[in-house]
């Protein structure tokens, strides 16, 4: 909770206008109703408080301001945490929800963050899951790793490849994953915003059984 990366985000929710809750049609196709989800890296709310209305959703961030907001507008559970270091119990969630969020993360980071991941799934568990491609317009800065920059805000932008977020989630079983491009006119230019979806789950308990067994 200390890095310098994470206490960027008091500052930015600081200066962030609230732009309503996130239409979440296309993660509803995903979700079958009665699940227990977590929205990790909640920040202010834009997905939280629209599940929240017809699933029973628990949320977490870094950024005590944005938790602030979000309680402003909606009442669910809330906790100051970072997605490297979950404080909930093993196999405790139906579905993690995780949209925009390892982007922002150094690439030990991310390794921690989706083991985490992998922890607080339930066995049969779902992960759903977008971050920004390497192809997106804003790609590029004050580079600190390999395709990892830093912004004059403090905030860290790292852009994924799917050969890389598969071998970082290779202990759940991805079932859907999607190159998303989208365009955008910006003083008469075109630009391609690019992100990556994913949606995993963890292996059931007997599948883990049978590939211990076999490996043996």
């Amino acid at each position: 909770m200390a890095c310098e990366h994470f206490s960027a985000w008091d500052e930015e929710f600081r200066h962030v206008r609230w732009a309503g809750p996130l239409d979440i049609a296309s993660l509803q196709e995903e979700l079958e109703g009665g699940e227990l989800i977590l929205d990790a890296g909640c920040g202010h709310g834009r997905y939280a408080i629209s599940l929240s209305r017809e699933y029973i959703v628990a949320g977490c961030d870094v950024s005590q301001r944005g938790l602030l907001r979000l309680r402003e507008k909606a009442e669910l559970p809330l906790c100051r945490a970072s997605i490297t270091d979950l404080p909930f119990p093993h196999s405790f969630f139906d579905v993690v929800l995780c949209q925009g969020v390892l982007q922002h993360l150094f690439e030990a980071e991310r390794k921690q963050a989706a083991n985490q991941i992998m922890q607080v799934l339930k066995p049969g568990g779902k992960l759903i899951f977008e971050a920004f491609g390497r192809e997106d317009m804003r790609y590029g800065g004050d580079a600190v790793e390999q395709h990892t920059f830093r912004r004059k805000n403090g905030i860290i932008y790292h852009y994924f490849i799917m050969e890389e977020l598969e071998d970082l989630f290779d202990k759940l079983d991805i079932s859907k994953k999607e190159n998303r491009m989208k365009k955008k006119i910006f003083r008469g230019e075109e630009y391609t915003r690019h992100s990556i979806f994913l949606v995993a789950r963890k292996p059931s308990e007997e599948y883990a059984e049978l590939v211990e067994q076999n490996y043996q």
